[in-house]
């Protein structure tokens, strides 16, 4: 193997001739093969699989973020877990905390940021009181609230994650609760702010027994990382939806879900993982019942 102290090498060696493991960091001197001196067509992020190089091996000195292009490796992308350091996999200088305590009159939780998106990791609920008490979440976007968990009964002392995925709110949309027993809850909203234009939510109500198209791109190809069904109907009724997935080119209709049951004490996750959706593919829904569920899409466009 040729020396790569601070002497060249006598046979210039390209990324091509380097396998993954045979020379380490530690075997090469850092004049010897500065970051100049690597074009970038030889170690692009489409190279690294995810886990292969963590934030903790990477010494602060060696890789700058000025050094890592925006597109490459976004905050957004580290916080659905594509990437991040061994014990934190989140930009905690864009990580954002909201508590507030829930009344019996809607309550706004959390608003995103003007000019900024957010992504949901966590929205968390903790009654204060000795008793069981009930408490409903929405989404608020143009002055429509959107469900996204009613009638959700908390044990007394207890507490309740919402969500087990993360879900977009979009600049300037808001959380709301409500609680059947004012000031039983403190409601905490855990996330981090990204710039707009990459993700994003479609907000459904369900109005009509028709079909109704929920998501479809005919310039971007998508992916779904979430996909939440909720009960909004009066009196306790359990509801009904079925879900449809069409390819581009209507040869092939799959169904995420079909005459699923919703109670209305439920919130449902329709997707066990992200899914990607083709340009043209689209997604339908169809209900038994009118006003009686809200469906929220969060997917990010493939750019």
């Amino acid at each position: 193997m040729p020396y790569l102290g601070t002497q060249p090498p006598a046979i210039p060696i390209s990324g091509t001739d380097i396998q993954a493991g045979t020379i380490s960091t530690v075997n090469i001197a850092d004049a010897a093969v500065a970051t100049a001196k690597i074009a970038d067509v030889n170690v692009n992020t489409a190279k690294i699989a995810n886990d292969a190089i963590t934030t903790a091996k990477i010494a602060n000195d060696a890789i700058s973020t000025a050094k890592i292009a925006n597109g490459a490796i976004t905050a957004a992308k580290l916080a659905l877990g594509a990437s991040g350091g061994v014990n934190d996999p989140y930009d905690l200088s864009m990580f954002s905390l909201a508590e507030v305590q829930v009344t019996n009159s809607l309550t706004t939780v959390y608003t995103a940021p003007g000019g900024n998106d957010f992504i949901i990791l966590g929205i968390v609920y903790t009654n204060k009181t000795d008793a069981a008490s009930i408490v409903d979440t929405f989404i608020n976007a143009s002055s429509v609230d959107y469900s996204i968990g009613q009638n959700i009964t908390v044990a007394g002392k207890g507490s309740f994650s919402l969500i087990q995925k993360p879900i977009v709110l979009m600049s300037g949309q808001s959380i709301k609760a409500l609680a059947s027993v004012s000031a039983s809850f403190d409601c905490r909203v855990m996330g981090i702010s990204v710039a707009t234009g990459e993700y994003f939510n479609d907000l459904t109500s369900m109005g009509s027994l028709s079909a109704t198209e929920l998501l479809t791109d005919a310039s971007n190809a998508l992916v779904v990382e979430s996909m939440l069904i909720s009960n909004d109907a009066t009196g306790g009724a359990t509801s009904a939806i079925t879900i449809t997935w069409e390819t581009n080119s209507g040869a092939r209709v799959h169904n995420l879900a079909y005459l699923f049951p919703v109670p209305d004490t439920a919130l449902v996750e329709v997707l066990g993982r992200p899914v990607r959706m083709d340009i043209n593919d689209t997604i339908d829904a169809t209900v038994l019942d009118i006003n009686a569920v809200d469906v929220v899409i969060s997917y990010r466009k493939v750019l």
